[in-house]
């Protein structure tokens, strides 16, 4: 059964997140006769006040249709993106290093970043074709973070899935896991 997730966390000094924590609530189904093989839905949030401010993450893990996991950070002075890509980051790092295996049969997460969303789906092949310049030759913002990013979801290609009522969906998530037992 999962654990609680202590100690993934991606801050820097730029406040990407802090170290994550969390809570898992177990359900069954997710050992398959000793080979872990699930499938995990994962709400994903971030935001900075002030952008930059304190900021912070959050993550709610449906794992299998039946355990639920809550994940988080607080970072430091940080920006909206940046909590955005740390909440993605936080889910397949917990994935990589929990015992869930390194590829889950099938990991979506859900997020209402456009920036998350696009950056993984369009603009980080183009990067890093480019040396990690835009279009126009700039640096890519938050290239440390893109690069975690790029490294973790190698591991599991998950499917990242755009919605604006995601704070409604992991709202709904959290309500189940209160309600649990």
């Amino acid at each position: 059964a999962p654990v609680a997730h202590r100690g993934h966390g991606v801050r820097d000094d730029r406040g990407a997140a802090g170290t994550a924590a969390g809570r898992c609530l177990p359900g069954g189904g997710a050992d398959r006769g000793g080979e872990l093989s699930m499938e995990v839905l994962a709400f994903t949030d971030g935001a900075a006040k002030g952008n930059p401010g304190p900021g912070g993450w959050g993550a709610v893990l449906l794992l299998d249709d039946a355990a639920v996991c809550e994940l988080g950070a607080a970072g430091g002075n940080t920006t909206n993106n940046r909590m955005e890509l740390a909440a993605a980051i936080g889910v397949l790092a917990w994935l990589a290093e929990s015992g869930a295996g390194p590829a889950p049969a099938a990991v979506t997460i859900v997020t209402d970043s456009t920036y998350v969303l696009r950056g993984v789906t369009e603009w980080v092949a183009s990067w890093k074709r480019r040396g990690w310049k835009t279009a126009t030759g700039d640096d890519v913002a938050n290239r440390d973070l893109w690069e975690r990013l790029d490294a973790l979801a190698a591991a599991c290609r998950p499917a990242i899935t755009l919605t604006s009522s995601g704070k409604k969906a992991m709202s709904a998530a959290i309500t189940t896991l209160d309600s649990s037992p």
